[in-house]
C-alpha cells in the first residue's frame, strides 16, 4: 500500500471507473496529506469542479514533505480540511526503552469526525422529511426490523451504485 499510494497516474486510472460530476463531493483521507494518489485525487476531483473534503492531521502535514516534486500536498486541493487532531508523526503513546511513539491518533480522530459527519447528515435529511435507512441493531429494534432495515439499506445502495457506474466506458 505504500508503494501504491504514491503511484502517479494512479489516481487517474482509478476515477475513470467512476461516473463524476459537479454535483458531487468527495471526502478523501490521508493523515500527512503528502502521498501521490490522494493529492492527485483532490486534484482531479476540483478539476470536474467537485467540492473536495479532506481529513488530514494539520500538524503532520506541516511537518511532512510531499511526495509530489511541485511540493503540493492534499489541503492545496481540499475545500474543506478536516483535522483529526493527532500530532505531528500521527503516533500518541512513548513507550520507555521503545525508540519510537506507537499508537496513530489520527485512527481514533478520523473516526469521530466520520461519525460526526454521519450524524449530522442524518439529522439534516431527517429535517428534510428524508431520513436516512439506518443499520440497528435487533435488540434496540426487534430482529425483523434490524433484518428489513438491513435489507434496504443495502439495496438502496446498490441503486445507487448502479447510477455511478451507468455512463462508465460509454463516449459522453
Amino acid at each position: 500500500a505504500m508503494f501504491l499510494e504514491n503511484v502517479s497516474g494512479l489516481a487517474e486510472r482509478i476515477l475513470r471507473n467512476f461516473d463524476i460530476e459537479a454535483i458531487d463531493s468527495a471526502l478523501i483521507i490521508s493523515s500527512s496529506g503528502t502521498n501521490i494518489v490522494p493529492i492527485e485525487m483532490a486534484e482531479l476531483f476540483r478539476k470536474k469542479k467537485v467540492k473536495v473534503v479532506s481529513i488530514l492531521t494539520t500538524k503532520h502535514s506541516e511537518k511532512s514533505e510531499s511526495k509530489r516534486s511541485d511540493g503540493k500536498k492534499l489541503g492545496d486541493f481540499s475545500d474543506i480540511i478536516l483535522d483529526t487532531g493527532a500530532p505531528m508523526g500521527d503516533s500518541m503513546i512513548t513507550i520507555s526503552g521503545l525508540e519510537s511513539p506507537v499508537a496513530p491518533g489520527s485512527t481514533v480522530g478520523g473516526a469521530l469526525l466520520i461519525n460526526s459527519i454521519k450524524a449530522e447528515v442524518a439529522r439534516l435529511l431527517t429535517e428534510a422529511g428524508q431520513p436516512p435507512k439506518v443499520l440497528t441493531a435487533a435488540n434496540v429494534v426487534g430482529k425483523e426490523k434490524a433484518v428489513a432495515l438491513f435489507e434496504s439499506a443495502y439495496d438502496e445502495h446498490s441503486h445507487r451504485l448502479a447510477k455511478l457506474y451507468q455512463h462508465v466506458g460509454k463516449s459522453k
